[in-house]
């Protein structure tokens, strides 16, 4: 619980709004707090009154004490790291492009909507998509691609760090 409220800490800065609000981590690090806050001997009424009370739904552990929730990840961080955001004042935005060539404005999937099979459609966000038949071989070849880059705005929104 002290690695939470430290990196709560450094997420604070002089003249700036960000507060952390969201912490990723890694699976191994997301069972070890969980089987902390279920076995922690803490008085009940400095549980109720100083701490709060975590609540633990899925992937996600609400940790009123520091006011962010803890999610749980199976990949894209590596045991002992750490990834807060403030989710009030996004860090990055993500550019995309679609190629007037290779894409269209819109994808649109087929899928079951109140038991009835139905089209949906949703703003491309930068998948590409290109077919040809090899002239020598004549295989169809069938080329995806993504068309996409996040640009940091604003760094001090995000705070990774390895001491969780």
């Amino acid at each position: 619980m002290d690695d939470l409220i430290k990196l709560e800490e450094q997420m604070e800065r002089e003249g700036y709004p960000y507060r952390m609000t969201d912490i990723f981590v890694n699976k191994t690090n997301g069972y070890e707090l969980k089987g902390y806050l279920t076995s922690a001997d803490i008085d009940g009424t400095k549980q109720k009154e100083i701490y709060g009370t975590p609540t633990i739904k899925g992937d996600t552990i609400d940790i009123p004490v520091v006011g962010s929730g803890v999610h749980k990840l199976m990949s894209g961080i590596d045991e002992g790291y750490v990834l807060a955001l403030d989710k009030n004042n996004p860090a990055g935005t993500i550019y995309y492009n679609n190629s007037p060539r290779y894409s269209t404005q819109k994808i649109s999937y087929p899928t079951i909507v109140d038991g009835r099979k139905t089209t949906r459609s949703v703003p491309n966000f930068g998948f590409n998509f290109n077919q040809y038949t090899d002239n020598e071989t004549h295989d169809v070849v069938i080329q995806f691609w993504f068309d996409q880059v996040t640009v940091v705005k604003e760094p001090y929104a995000t705070l990774f760090d390895n001491r969780i």
